[in-house]
């Protein structure tokens, strides 16, 4: 998430990480936090300042926050990138249908979802999932969204990683990956069995 707010020179970038929880958003823009404090390279090159609170960077206008799931506190956004953690966890759509909205004026807003899949609820990881495999196999051409996923099942009654999907996975992370990144993530996807 530092990469968007430093290198992608968004103008007003707001980048989000979000949970249900405060704590759980926290994880991940803390990972961030931690990492602009422990590299004066980063502060100087692009101007990043560290808050409690938030990251910031003056020459564009943008901050990189944390954002719990309150979705009816959530008015006045306009994310450029946002990190939605644990989203099966979410109960509910409503955090994603607020961040959706308020992404609208963005040109081609990122979306990144993580999930341990311990459970599922009736929120809107089912439809995420859905979609993003069937752009994986083919079936839906998604000409403006990138989805790398790889989905492993670890029931006993589901199949392993399917090596179709994941070697699709790494051919859409050959969009964005350099050549020796893609193949170390190849190798880690096809190998996780």
């Amino acid at each position: 998430m530092n990469y968007c707010l430093c290198v992608e020179n968004e103008p007003g970038a707001q980048v989000i990480s979000a949970a249900t929880t405060y704590d759980q958003a926290a994880i991940i823009w803390n990972i961030s936090k931690r990492q602009v404090d422990q590299t004066p390279d980063i502060k100087e090159a692009f101007g990043v300042e560290t808050w409690a609170k938030a990251i910031s960077r003056r020459e564009i206008g943008g901050n990189y926050k944390p954002l719990h799931a309150k979705a009816s506190t959530q008015d006045g956004l306009n994310p450029s990138h946002i990190a939605l953690d644990e989203i099966h966890a979410h109960k509910t759509p409503d955090l994603v249908n607020v961040l959706r909205s308020a992404a609208g004026a963005r040109g081609n807003p990122l979306w990144l979802y993580t999930t341990t899949e311990g459970y599922e609820n009736p929120g809107p990881w089912r439809e995420q999932r859905h979609f993003a495999e069937q752009v994986l196999k083919g079936v839906v051409d998604a000409d403006r969204a990138v989805h790398v996923a790889a989905v492993r099942h670890v029931e006993k009654d589901h199949d392993r990683l399917d090596a179709m999907l994941a070697r699709r996975a790494v051919e859409f992370a050959g969009l964005m990956l350099e050549p020796s990144v893609k193949a170390l993530f190849a190798e880690k996807s096809l190998g996780a069995r």
